[in-house]
């Protein structure tokens, strides 16, 4: 919603949601998994991804949405394996976001902290949100977990 509209305004709302005969939307995602320096158990894995992929499809298809992602990247990074959200979180983006004005942007950490965090994102008219390097979503691989709808939400 613009921050001109009520985004709880149900009118508002519901005026959005396709009809069955629409076209399905296709939304981009681009997935990264920080690992600390033991690697690949530090962290989900590919196929972790893969079934939260397919849970956010499922999630989203009534609405004649579907998401794709290229497999997601992995990187070892100390610094924000643990991500002190008030200091961190332009680093993080910075360092290791791409394509921001074509893809959605997940990452996900080990922990998110200052706040303690499952995830967040912004909204799409905030400063820091949408097409900006800034945007994106950002999750605790607690709540990387498939069956808890953590994505979707």
């Amino acid at each position: 919603c613009p921050p001109v509209v009520p985004c709880d305004d149900p009118a508002n709302r519901d005026a959005s949601i396709p009809l069955p005969a629409d076209p399905i939307k296709y939304m981009k995602l681009r997935w990264t998994v920080v690992q600390d320096a033991t690697g690949a158990t530090s962290n989900i894995d590919q196929t972790r991804v893969d079934d939260l992929m397919t849970e956010l499809n499922a999630d989203f298809a009534a609405y004649r949405m579907q998401f794709c992602a290229d497999p997601a990247t992995f990187v070892t990074d100390n610094t924000y394996y643990t991500l002190n959200v008030a200091s961190e979180d332009a680093g993080l983006k910075t360092a290791h976001g791409s394509n921001f004005s074509n893809e959605i942007n997940i990452y996900v950490v080990n922990n998110i902290t200052n706040p303690n965090a499952g995830g967040y994102a912004r909204f799409p008219y905030d400063p820091f949100g949408g097409t900006n390097l800034r945007g994106g979503v950002v999750m605790g691989r607690t709540n990387s977990v498939v069956g808890t709808h953590t994505l979707a939400h």
